[in-house]
């Protein structure tokens, strides 16, 4: 009996040894099978940002001469001696600026570093969801980056070359330090992150007011009577407001001088913003709307502080799309820094209809179906709505098509390379690639983004206000190169209201002469190539010899 008894007792605490330690190799593959997940879906997105790789608009060029000027030792400025901030994005500057002085190219940088933060942001996104959500299933921490990965306008703006994912990133780095960290870790770091987004887009200092509306919440709902909980606030006050006062003492202004061009404010940017933001939903499709719609109810069912946070940001991101009108680009680039938010707040109601349907199979697998549905269904809805948007996009980026053979800006800078002297000045409709590629020239930015005359006259939004041809013209520049639209004969179509009042001012017609146009288009071309440079010289300087420069 002994014998049996021990026998037994021993096969007892056998099975159970062999039960834990089943147990904890299946506990310890969870990471494991977790890391596998995060991986492929940070594959996904590299794959998808490989597709969209050459996109880049002319915008960030911008930002890149003020880089190369910067790191040649004239300053951060747009030409040699006239301090003007035509930037809105100094930490993505301040970035680019080694690499310069490294002469790096910049093209490339900025786009690596666009999906550095894309992919920062999909792994932040998926560890916020570790630390501060609860699922019954390991899938769930991942349907929030999944439709990161697989949104079209997320991975469209990681390779765009400017300050977007970075934005997006430390939005989402923000949540996450107002909701885990505590102690002066939590108040540095919070003063630092603010600070950061204060200097990357103009609606960052926004994002301080959430912060001091998160945490006056806080101190209402534990009913404390102290204050230490904003021990940040001085220490950002200290660092934003020593750059604003640098900002004054350097450019003569308190804000970047594309908010004179840009943020006009007024009813009809308020309409354009609504619309703006209306087409965002329409460009993931209807499905999109559902989850969307869903998402505030969960929000208001719930009403934690994590659902409180998420969405109090995307609220705040929304009001400035709105209040500034949108932007014309594609990808809606004003809301993906907050599509990690929003995509939280979308997973947190799958999780939550999954709950509701425990007792139902045929529920589960329908809201499985449904959101296998989903992912391709937002992706390909929210290609499509960037092509419709902007329909060169198909024919310039999915085509396979070089940046130099793709675009005619390339052919005015190997002309003005070859017939312009150090020192001309040149004046431009597209103020990116052409004077980022020409160092040597300088130039007059005729919609007003490098130009604080213009800016300060601007009446709407960049390309439909007429700017100022008295003004261009009274600086007498050597060469325009201006762009229009014009017929397969090779008539002008179309102009922007400022090239017209260029081309029919008296003294543009008296003093200049078209010397070279690019490119010329022939008929059946892609519509996008009607898009044609007309390069105009000044009759009233001497001419240049015609010289190879390199």
């Amino acid at each position: 009996m002994a014998n049996r008894s021990d026998k037994t007792g021993a096969d007892f605490i056998e099975k159970n040894v062999a039960w834990v330690n089943k147990r904890q190799i299946k506990m310890a593959a969870f990471p494991r099978i977790e890391l596998l997940l995060l991986l492929a879906v940070c594959g996904i997105f590299v794959f998808l940002c490989l597709i969209v790789f050459p996109f880049m608009l002319d915008d960030p060029f911008i930002t890149f001469r003020y880089a190369e000027n910067w790191a040649n030792g004239d300053g951060i400025v747009w030409n040699q001696n006239e301090y003007v901030e035509g930037y809105s994005n100094f930490s993505f500057l301040v970035l680019l600026a080694p690499f310069a002085w490294l002469n790096c190219d910049l093209y490339y940088v900025s786009k690596i570093l666009s999906m550095l933060f894309g992919l920062g942001a999909i792994v932040l996104t998926y560890r916020f969801s570790k630390r501060h959500l609860e699922y019954q299933s390991i899938f769930f921490y991942f349907i929030a980056p999944l439709l990161l990965a697989t949104s079209a306008h997320f991975s469209l703006w990681s390779v765009g070359g400017l300050e977007t994912t970075l934005f997006g990133f430390l939005l989402l780095l923000l949540c996450f330090v107002l909701l885990s960290l505590a102690g002066w870790r939590r108040h540095i770091l919070l003063a630092l992150i603010l600070f950061f987004l204060s200097i990357t887009r103009p609606e960052g200092p926004m994002f301080v007011a959430v912060a001091f509306t998160v945490v006056l919440v806080n101190i209402e709902k534990m009913k404390l009577r102290e204050w230490s909980s904003l021990f940040w606030l001085p220490l950002y006050s200290l660092l934003y407001g020593g750059y604003l006062l640098w900002r004054l003492f350097y450019y003569g202004d308190f804000v970047p001088n594309t908010y004179y061009v840009k943020i006009t404010g007024g009813t009809d940017r308020i309409i354009a913003g609504v619309k703006y933001l209306i087409a965002f939903f329409n460009s993931h499709g209807s499905l999109f709307w559902v989850f969307a719609i869903l998402a505030v109810g969960v929000v208001l069912v719930k009403r934690t502080n994590v659902l409180f946070l998420l969405s109090l940001c995307f609220s705040a991101l929304v009001a400035f799309s709105i209040y500034s009108g949108g932007d014309w680009m594609p990808g809606f680039r004003f809301l993906v820094p907050v599509l990690p938010l929003f995509f939280l707040l979308i997973q947190e109601t799958t999780s939550w209809l999954w709950e509701l349907m425990a007792n139902s199979k045929n529920g589960k697998l329908i809201l499985g179906l449904f959101f296998m549905v989903l992912l391709p269904t937002i992706y390909v809805n929210s290609v499509q709505a960037n092509i419709t948007r902007t329909p060169w996009l198909k024919q310039r980026f999915f085509a396979g098509m070089s940046e130099k053979r793709d675009r005619p800006q390339y052919q005015v800078v190997d002309y003005l390379q070859r017939n312009a002297k150090d020192g001309d000045l040149v004046a431009v409709q597209e103020a990116g690639i052409i004077p980022y590629e020409t160092m040597h020239l300088s130039y007059v930015d005729i919609w007003g983004l490098n130009d604080k005359h213009i800016a300060r006259k601007t009446k709407n939004l960049l390309h439909w206000d007429k700017g100022d041809a008295d003004y261009v013209l009274s600086r007498q520049p050597d060469w325009l190169a201006l762009w229009v639209l014009v017929k397969p004969d090779g008539e002008i179509r179309a102009a922007q209201p400022a090239v017209t009042a260029i081309l029919s001012h008296p003294t543009f017609v008296e003093n200049y002469k078209l010397v070279k146009r690019y490119p010329t288009p022939k008929a059946g071309q892609p519509w996008w190539q009607d898009m044609v440079f007309f390069i105009y010289r000044n009759l009233t300087k001497p001419q240049v010899p015609h010289t190879e420069k390199h």
